[in-house]
């Protein structure tokens, strides 16, 4: 069953980021500035940390789980380590976001839509429908494929299995290269 989204409010926000963070809102929007110099840009949807360590990261995490139930990352190689290392140790579920939906989307509709436009009459308009459909499910996997191959990459198991990281014995820490 999907979990239900909560309504970020200041409240939320003032929990995770500290009571000395200044916090300032602007029609929904609300603007988080820590005390060690960290800024994040919240909305109902997005979390988007501008610049910060350990703090910001650490706080981004735990609201994302509070709100949503775990988090997509999008963004540079280092920042998707840093996030999905910090939802791991948190025991947050964080998972690197599949790029290109909006052109996945496009092609596939181009694709049934000439084959639609090209074919006579009969029962072939379903069929490059069908093609269309056919193609999108196989790029949307394919796009997951790459969003594992990515993390594989940096060195961090997707999806991560065997437990969190507060669970992992130091031989299993050294043998993934993490000591």
């Amino acid at each position: 069953m999907k979990r239900e989204k909560k309504h970020i409010t200041r409240e939320m926000i003032q929990k995770h980021f500290g009571h000395d963070a200044r916090i300032t809102s602007f029609m929904g929007r609300y603007t988080v500035k820590t005390a060690r110099g960290g800024e994040v840009k919240i909305t109902q949807s997005n979390i988007n940390p501008i610049y910060g360590g350990r703090d910001v990261y650490r706080a981004t995490v735990l609201l994302a789980n509070e709100a949503w139930g775990g988090g997509s990352v999008n963004g540079p190689p280092e920042f998707k380590l840093a996030m999905l290392a910090h939802g791991d140790a948190s025991g947050v579920n964080m998972r690197v976001k599949e790029r290109g939906a909006v052109a996945r989307l496009v092609f596939a509709f181009l694709v049934a839509w000439i084959g639609i436009a090209f074919s006579g009459p009969g029962p072939w308009p379903f069929v490059w429908l069908f093609v269309g459909v056919v193609l999108w499910l196989l790029l949307r996997n394919g796009a997951k494929r790459r969003a594992q191959l990515e993390t594989d990459q940096m060195g961090f198991p997707f999806p991560t299995t065997g437990g969190d990281a507060k669970e992992a014995s130091d031989e299993e820490l050294k043998k993934g290269g993490w000591v």
